[in-house]
């Protein structure tokens, strides 16, 4: 991978921004947060399903009104590669949907990898018991606790039809890069584990501390949002998956949107998307498994969030049982 491409996002093409520094922006997106209040978008099925010239989705969009809620997001116009995490990018926005959608985040011990501006962190915190939100560099994670501290006055709405009582702020944001997983050849050790991770930065604000133990034991979430764009990366985040499923305690339930990038091959002379076909064959691998069922989830649910569903973007579940 070549870390000295500058890449832009497609959703920072398409909506307005305001600049507050030199490097970061705020973007604004109208969310429908509560499903007291239905979007008034009628959700696709396979009898709505239609497509534009350019091969785009059709998709019947949200009329978003006064009592839409705003989140606030800063974030980086344009990165280098290896800083994608600060832009915000369509498949972190199709997972916020399904947060928003669905009933299992609800009260859930939860880890989000690759948080990035931490757009599904927020969210998930506000049905869930507890969120880890991770990623791999200090810069990127104070901009994830930022942009938390910014929108969690948020979970009030949420609050409010799911019938959560007050409690402590339920997100803990901490450094993880998945190259410091080491591969184990037996039961994982997670007091071992936890020290791997901390090896090289233990005196960070966001290393993990004794009592995190408690709660990745827990876990029965976790999220990819937007994390399949390299190959290594992909077979790298495949182990942390598998390694967090042997640390707790539960069946785990694996969530990855994907935008499904097409670039044209020198070699072959026509279009191809490398990653994704790479993660797809991985599927293809671990779908043989007795303890693994792996489900392509139809997008026939809601748009909750001001964004452009294309027909590249997918959402993949995969359980994996004790």
């Amino acid at each position: 991978m070549n870390h000295d491409i500058f890449v832009l996002s497609e959703v920072h093409l398409c909506k307005t921004k305001n600049k507050i520094s030199s490097e970061k922006y705020i973007t604004r997106f109208c969310i429908k947060c509560s499903t007291h209040i239905e979007p008034k978008s009628i959700p696709l099925t396979e009898n709505t399903i239609d497509y534009d010239s350019d091969g785009d989705l059709n998709t019947n969009r949200t009329e978003f009104d006064n009592n839409a809620i705003t989140l606030t997001i800063i974030h980086c116009n344009s990165t280098h590669l290896n800083n994608v995490g600060k832009q915000v990018w369509a498949a972190s926005l199709l997972m916020a949907d399904y947060i928003i959608y669905s009933d299992v985040f609800k009260d859930c011990y939860c880890i989000e990898l690759g948080a990035g501006v931490g757009i599904c962190s927020i969210l998930a915190s506000f049905k869930a018991s507890h969120v880890f939100s991770t990623d791999k560099e200090n810069d990127i994670l104070c901009l994830t606790q930022e942009n938390y501290e910014l929108n969690c006055f948020m979970r009030y709405y949420f609050d409010a039809f799911h019938k959560k009582t007050d409690q402590d702020l339920n997100v803990s944001f901490r450094k993880l890069n998945w190259f410091n997983v080491e591969k184990q050849h037996n039961e994982v050790s997670l007091n071992q584990f936890l020290l791997d991770l901390n090896l090289q930065d233990s005196n960070s604000e966001f290393s993990w501390i004794d009592k995190d133990c408690l709660v990745i034991e827990k876990t029965n979430i976790i999220i990819a949002a937007d994390c399949i764009y390299d190959e290594e990366l992909t077979d790298q985040l495949f182990h942390v998956i598998f390694t967090f499923s042997q640390i707790s305690n539960f069946d785990v339930i694996v969530f990855f949107s994907i935008e499904k990038r097409l670039n044209f091959s020198i070699e072959e002379l026509d279009v191809s998307s490398p990653s994704y076909e790479h993660f797809r064959n991985l599927l293809h691998c671990y779908s043989s498994s007795n303890n693994i069922s792996i489900t392509n989830i139809p997008l026939d649910f809601p748009i909750f969030v001001d964004y452009e569903r294309s027909s590249y973007l997918e959402l993949w579940r995969i359980d994996i049982f004790k």
